[in-house]
């Protein structure tokens, strides 16, 4: 569309600006200067408008972190007393992740202790069943990484005869634990 006169444009702007114009040229030129000069404070006010969103937006982004900061902290240490507690280990979502439970008293303090998990892709679902293959003798790898033979198969004899008293056995997908005597 193409605006042939000044009044075409005088029109254009009157309806636009909802105001009357003159038909004169310099009524005109006003009202045009005041539209752009009112077009410019409008986008100004719209930069300054996404500056103060996007400080706000990353002030709440790094509230947020804080938050959540402070928030898992407080979960750990509840999930640290409850695990004191109880000698359960739970995660975030309230599963049990670890279960400690001692069948008879600890040995002796100076006794030699060890922990174990089961060999060759064998699981236990419950605590009977794993004490009753360590008893049977059936194969269990070596979990103590401070130990020479750490990640070897070994058995109930081999433990006896080299002098441990007290083993950790992993059961459970090795998410719980019991701890027993050999005698």
């Amino acid at each position: 569309m193409f605006i042939n006169t000044l009044t075409d444009l005088a029109i254009i702007l009157q309806s636009a600006l909802n105001v009357s114009v003159s038909g004169t040229l310099e009524s005109i030129s006003e009202a045009v200067i005041a539209l752009v000069e009112e077009q410019k404070e409008t986008e100004k006010k719209l930069e300054e408008m996404e500056m103060e969103t996007e400080t706000d937006h990353d002030n709440l982004l790094d509230e947020m972190s804080e938050l959540k900061s402070v928030y898992n902290q407080k979960i750990e240490t509840l999930l640290d007393k409850v695990e004191k507690k109880t000698g359960k280990r739970f995660n975030s979502r309230g599963d049990v992740i670890l279960e400690t439970v001692t069948t008879s008293e600890p040995a002796n303090p100076t006794g030699k202790s060890i922990g174990l998990k089961p060999a060759y892709g064998r699981d236990y679902r419950s605590k009977k069943l794993a004490l009753k293959a360590f008893e049977a003798g059936d194969d269990f790898i070596i979990t103590d990484i401070t130990h020479q033979y750490s990640g070897k198969p070994v058995n109930r004899e081999q433990l006896k005869a080299d002098g441990y008293t007290q083993v950790s056995i992993r059961y459970f997908k090795n998410r719980r634990q019991v701890i027993t005597v050999i005698d």
